[in-house]
């Protein structure tokens, strides 16, 4: 069940999606949509320049706008201004949205531009906690190998996120997807609308100017990356919660996945039922009709 009900949304109700050039905002809106709606590929500079949506139902019969929105953060003050543009025409278009951050890594930890954009966006526009998720997107397979990563990355954003709190169920991390792997895509897609359903669409209002400043924004990475450093100074303090936030979010998948199975039972169960009534109906009306005959 979805976190809103379906007779209570507005009509222009929509999931907006956010964050850096490179991020692969594209590819996960591709996800929910289930095509090739939005042109997604790797390159040094933003693939989407303009704001671009698309009309879409999805589980429970939700008819909404996915959006696709420019970068935030780049070394061109001019693009800089553009996109800020592109972000609050689509919240004027859109003013009654959930709003999912997309977040990358750089060298396995968390991108400080990725904060250095959320934080202008959400000073921005004061995203209620009920309606704001976070994706983390395009991870290397492998970096499973490596015990509590996705912990020691909830445990990082956590900290250079405060005072706002991040809960297990606001993220997911989802792993770089071949094209054509259309196992990996669905569970990517499962994981999506499993992160939708949790989540409420409310009114995002701008309360404030964007302010991504070029200058500022120099002064706001060095205080991002001293910040995340000072974090992970207490090793064992830091390790500790990590494994604690990795048990949560292990916890979390397992009973998605629960979930998930639990409802394509009582889908065959409604299926099986159904066909068990129309067999016994057509009995019911072929003994009917020999009774019929016999008399």
């Amino acid at each position: 069940m979805y976190a809103n009900s379906y007779q209570s949304l507005p009509s222009d109700a929509g999931i907006i999606f956010l964050g850096n050039a490179g991020s692969g905002k594209s590819f996960l809106c591709n996800c929910i949509i289930g095509h090739e709606q939005f042109e997604h590929d790797f390159r040094t500079t933003a693939v989407t320049t303009v704001t671009e949506y698309h009309e879409v139902n999805i589980p429970e019969k939700f008819n909404l706008r996915i959006y696709n929105i420019s970068g935030s953060v780049e070394a061109n003050q001019k693009r800089v201004e553009e996109n800020k543009r592109q972000i609050m025409k689509a919240f004027e278009e859109c003013p009654n949205s959930i709003v999912i951050f997309v977040w990358t890594q750089n060298g396995g930890r968390v991108n400080p531009n990725d904060v250095v954009a959320f934080n202008a966006l959400n000073a921005a526009y004061a995203f209620p906690a009920e309606s704001l998720a976070f994706v983390v997107n395009d991870l290397p397979p492998h970096r499973n190998s490596r015990r509590n990563y996705d912990g020691e990355f909830l445990a990082t954003l956590k900290v250079l996120l405060e005072p706002m709190k991040v809960s297990v169920k606001d993220i997911i991390f989802i792993d770089h997807i071949e094209p054509g792997h259309e196992m990996k895509l669905t569970d990517a897609r499962t994981k999506l609308l499993d992160l939708i359903s949790k989540h409420y669409i409310l009114p995002q209002t701008r309360c404030a100017d964007i302010i991504l400043e070029l200058e500022q924004l120099q002064k706001d990475l060095c205080d991002i990356k001293n910040k995340q450093m000072q974090a992970e100074q207490d090793k064992e303090k830091f390790k500790r919660y990590a494994e604690q936030l990795q048990n949560e979010l292990a916890d979390s998948l397992s009973k998605q996945i629960k979930a998930e199975q639990e409802k394509i039972k009582a889908e065959k169960d409604k299926e099986k039922a159904e066909q068990d009534k129309k067999k016994a109906d057509q009995e019911k009306e072929k003994a009917e009709a020999e009774r019929r005959k016999a008399e």
